[in-house]
């Protein structure tokens, strides 16, 4: 849960289940940041610590750590394979402030400071902006509407390297920060300017997909949003255009659109150029929008097929799901480590209706 580039309170996000945590301790070595050292013996970098402001970094932890103590059963992973020293990348949930507080504070204890932030719209955060002010970390801003010029020359590269090795389809996947149907239209905007771009450059090589979420209507209402995104998509498709547009199939969390069959239908239902679009079929997100693929396969195919038409099933995202059916939440877990299992997963990739 999100809202205008702010933290979402902890409330919003249900906690790990002991379960959860106990498989996660199979794999990873979990530490709790605010009471011991991040992963063992090992060697500060003592140079990286120096330059982070260090006084005010360590007021800051001291505090955080009190908070987190008292409301929050704390725990990281994955920092064993932190190297000591020169360049890496670290993913976090990024949800609520407590969720970055807590590799942000592991990574500074190790001395191992972060220098960019990739949710440019943290740096505005109240406590946490000012921190990551303080300790010199740089946000890496958004893609503007248009990317960099795509060498033909490299395009003429990829398409060798297909051929060679009889590449299947690209699925290309638009940027997770547009939003077809946003309240505000400089947002639709950047919507209808970025498609158009990616639209664009796909035809560089023809005969693939390109996959968009399609956005949130954020209080608008669920009608509303179906007709703004069909308008956007009435702007960017062509009759000329070889790229399938797909929509994918969301969990229903907050005022997402796309949450059900019907919903992707009513946006297909208004778009001029229909034979330019498809649907992309995510598990994870079929399952938290609460339908059963584990026990009724076959009866939620058919489902689609009715509604939607199978025809019009171009891809699957293949995922497991952290979450209950029908949770709405949209929580990716490893496959077959999730609420899905490997099992029903299996039966998605074998099932007849979904060969070729």
């Amino acid at each position: 849960m999100t809202s205008k580039g702010k933290p979402s309170p902890r409330s919003a996000v249900k906690p790990l289940s002991d379960e959860q945590v106990a498989k996660l301790a199979q794999r990873h070595h979990l530490v709790n940041p605010t009471k011991e050292y991040p992963t063992g013996p090992r060697i500060p970098n003592e140079a990286e610590i120096n330059a982070q402001n260090p006084k005010a970094t360590a007021r800051l932890l001291k505090g955080v750590s009190v908070v987190l103590s008292q409301r929050s059963k704390v725990y990281a992973w994955g920092l064993e394979h932190v190297p000591e020293t020169g360049p890496f990348i670290t993913a976090a949930t990024h949800v609520t402030m407590y969720d970055v507080f807590v590799p942000m504070m592991s990574l500074f204890h190790m001395g191992r400071r972060p220098r960019f932030m990739a949710k440019a719209e943290m740096a505005h955060w109240p406590v946490i902006g000012k921190w990551f002010q303080i300790v010199g970390m740089q946000p890496v801003l958004r893609r503007s509407g248009k990317a960099k010029a795509i060498d033909p020359a490299d395009v003429e590269k990829y398409q060798e390297l297909a051929r060679e090795h009889e590449f299947g389809k690209i699925v290309a996947h638009a940027p997770y920060t547009l939003n077809a149907c946003a309240a505000k239209e400089n947002l639709r905007e950047f919507a209808r300017e970025t498609m158009a771009d990616d639209l664009s450059r796909l035809e560089l090589t023809p005969g693939n997909y390109y996959n968009f979420h399609p956005g949130s209507h954020v209080g608008q209402g669920t009608e509303t949003g179906i007709r703004k995104i069909a308008e956007i998509l009435n702007d960017v498709l062509t009759p000329e255009q070889t790229t399938t547009v797909l929509l994918e199939t969301m969990a229903g969390k907050g005022s997402e659109v796309g949450g059900t069959f019907e919903e992707l239908r009513a946006i297909m239902d208004l778009v001029e150029h229909k034979e330019k679009l498809g649907v992309c079929l995510d598990t994870c997100h079929v399952w938290d929008a609460g339908y059963d693929i584990v026990d009724d396969l076959d009866g939620v195919l058919e489902n689609f097929d009715r509604v939607i038409g199978l025809s019009c099933l171009k891809a699957i995202h293949l995922n497991d799901s952290m979450n209950g059916r029908g949770s709405h939440k949209d929580r990716h877990a490893k496959i077959g480590e999730g609420e899905i299992g490997a099992k029903a997963l299996a039966a998605v990739v074998c099932h007849p209706s979904l060969q070729g």
